[in-house]
């Protein structure tokens, strides 16, 4: 019966079309695990991506009725992070959030997500200066056109699915008639099944090359599959790191370290510079900070060291707090300690340099680590050096 169960809830989503071969696995597994979503130590959220017209509101619409009373169904563009923690408080709900890239309270709502791994609990002040503890405890699925995973301790905390455009399929969601049907016998298999899935998860061997919590992650939906095979452990095990190998090889879900991710976005801001013409005439253009790096001119210097960069002989120099206030203001970064961030960079050593003239404490970043080999002499031989 319980291997019964399990297939209608597969035949069910087998309906989309996937871009990942295990993807159908990961979403039937999430079906369940979301009905237990506070038995497990670590709750992951999913996060479904696709074109317009893939049929990700439809799956939405499926989770949505199968869930019955307890579906807490939310629209991007009308959701704000304080309506959606205070909506959620205690109760036990099985939550989804459509069309998340309309949502103005993106990067709050994801915040306040991050939160529901551990069950961890975040705190608000209030006039009346007795502050408010609240904590999450949901497995949430969120549905957008694409997924704004920029930072590497998210990689841990979604379960990423890419729905493809199939004209071929046309995807049916339960009447509410069949949805009363099977809502029970989904509910009774995913409470036969928990504890025995968390068990597995326990005993689980967890390999070098995987994180720890990005294999708990992926082992919580799919440990509510594998329970019903001869050797559930095994399978859940072959699976899983199937999965994550697949998913590196192709690059799916391959956030970068939060170091790297930094260092990236410092390069690729862009600023408005003074363009001088042959005439004598003067205009603005766009440049990337990288671009500014490749070309020395002591205008060029004077703009980087404005902004807390400059370019040595054994490195790059940096000031993480000018750079913060300067180029990373309405970024991801605002308000993280990026110097700390920065640190963490192999070759990274702090040290004192001038900068416009004066002496000042920063960060150098070494020419091998950051720039490739040679690029940093490169720069120094065909522009003159620091």
């Amino acid at each position: 019966e319980a291997r019964q169960v399990l297939l209608d809830a597969l035949h069910l989503i087998q309906q989309w079309g996937f871009i990942s071969d295990y993807d159908e696995a990961l979403v039937a597994g999430f079906l369940f695990a979301q009905m237990v979503q506070a038995i497990w130590r670590w709750r992951p959220h999913m996060w479904i991506s696709g074109p317009q017209g893939s049929g990700k509101t439809l799956l939405i619409e499926l989770f949505d009725r199968i869930a019955g009373k307890l579906s807490r169904r939310y629209e991007g563009q009308t959701l704000t992070e304080a309506g959606f923690r205070q909506d959620l408080k205690h109760d036990f709900c099985l939550s989804q959030i459509d069309e998340f890239e309309k949502s103005d309270a993106r990067q709050e709502l994801l915040d306040l997500l991050r939160s529901a791994g551990r069950g961890g609990s975040s705190t608000k002040g209030t006039p009346s200066g007795k502050a408010i503890h609240h904590s999450i405890r949901h497995m949430v699925l969120i549905a957008s056109i694409e997924r704004g995973l920029a930072r590497a301790a998210e990689k841990h905390r979604f379960i990423v699915v890419e729905m493809r455009k199939d004209p071929t399929r046309s995807p049916r969601i339960l009447s509410p008639e069949k949805a009363n049907q099977i809502r029970m016998n989904f509910f009774a298999f995913a409470l036969w099944a928990s504890f025995r899935a968390k068990k597995m998860i326990g005993d689980l061997d967890c390999p070098g090359k995987f994180e720890p919590r990005l294999v708990e992650a992926y082992a919580v939906p799919l440990s509510m599959i594998c329970v019903i095979d001869p050797d559930p452990l095994k399978s859940l095990q072959k699976y899983t790191f199937e999965i994550l190998e697949s998913r590196k090889e192709y690059g799916e879900g391959d956030i970068p370290e939060d170091e790297v991710a930094l260092f990236e976005d410092i390069l690729t801001s862009t600023i408005r510079v003074p363009i001088i013409e042959d005439g004598g005439h003067t205009h603005y253009a766009e440049r990337a900070i990288r671009q500014l790096l490749k070309v020395r001119t002591e205008s060029n210097e004077a703009i980087l060291q404005a902004l807390g960069i400059k370019i040595c002989q054994d490195g790059l120099f940096v000031v993480p707090q000018v750079i913060e206030r300067k180029l990373l203001r309405d970024t991801i970064w605002r308000g993280l300690n990026i110097r700390s961030i920065l640190k963490r960079l192999p070759g990274a050593v702090i040290k004192k340099r001038r900068m416009s003239g004066e002496p000042t404490h920063g960060l150098l970043l070494t020419e091998h680590t950051q720039w490739g080999n040679g690029t940093m002499e490169q720069l120094g031989t065909e522009n003159g050096t620091a």
